[in-house]
């Protein structure tokens, strides 16, 4: 019985012994980690696609000067344990670390001046180089919104019918006065606005001019944007119209 309680003491030290050894993620290993942070720049541009459908356009470069975190263990959560920037193109290391599992992140910048963060889990040896999968980061006024684009048509006193080249759209959001938003149609008369809310009703108008009075009498179209990043296309209902 005696012998049998030694041998349970000193199984029971020699496994306090082994966790107490066991070294946990963080600084003061042999491994790093390394990555590369792009920025999807969307101020709103938007361009017409091959099937006739409307984008938008967003610009994607390096992320240069971008703080990046790290978490030690794994886990996501914005708590992080290091930080550091990329280098003008791009890149970014975390050096020096413990055999373990991490947690880079870095953050998205919506227009609502939101922060959303991009997480990329990696797991490291005991030394040498790790690679993060390439993260991408959303910039711009145009992140987290959406976007209309329509068709504006005039019948001049001659009888002509055409694009609405040069004409003035403005766009404001429904049951609101002000603010707002104003473009003119394009050689075909298109005009498009983006960075707006979605699932958000607007009401847009162009201005008809009557023959007598030259009186100006607004000619509406409400239209109620889609999810984030969508553009609604009401092409195919024209606001028309008319010049004297």
């Amino acid at each position: 019985m005696k012998n049998t309680l030694i041998i349970t003491f000193k199984l029971v030290v020699l496994a306090m012994f082994a966790v107490s050894c066991t070294k946990e993620e963080g600084e003061g290993g042999k491994a790093n980690i390394e990555g590369t942070i792009y920025k999807i720049v969307d101020d709103g541009a938007i361009k017409e696609a091959a099937d006739g459908s409307f984008v938008f356009a967003p610009d994607t470069v390096v992320a240069a000067d971008q703080d990046v975190f790290i978490i030690y263990g794994g886990n996501s959560a914005d708590i992080f344990d290091d930080d550091t920037k990329t280098s003008a193109d791009g890149r970014f290391a975390f050096r020096y670390l413990r055999e373990g599992d991490y947690t880079v992140f870095a953050y998205n910048e919506l227009a609502s001046s939101e922060m959303e963060a991009i997480y990329r889990n990696v797991s490291v040896g005991e030394s040498g180089t790790f690679k993060v999968e390439d993260i991408y980061v959303k910039d711009g006024k145009n992140v987290g919104c959406s976007g209309i684009v329509g068709k504006i048509e005039c019948s001049w006193d001659d009888g002509i019918h055409a694009a609405g080249v040069g004409l003035r759209v403005y766009l404001r959001k429904k049951g609101s006065v002000a603010p707002v938003e104003d473009t003119r149609g394009d050689d075909r008369g298109y005009f498009a606005f983006a960075k707006l809310e979605p699932n958000t009703e607007y009401v847009i108008w162009g201005e008809h001019e009557t023959d007598k009075n030259c009186d100006i009498i607004p000619v509406y179209a409400n239209v109620k944007t889609g999810e984030v990043g969508t553009i609604v296309n009401i092409t195919d209902e024209p606001i028309k119209v008319s010049a004297y």
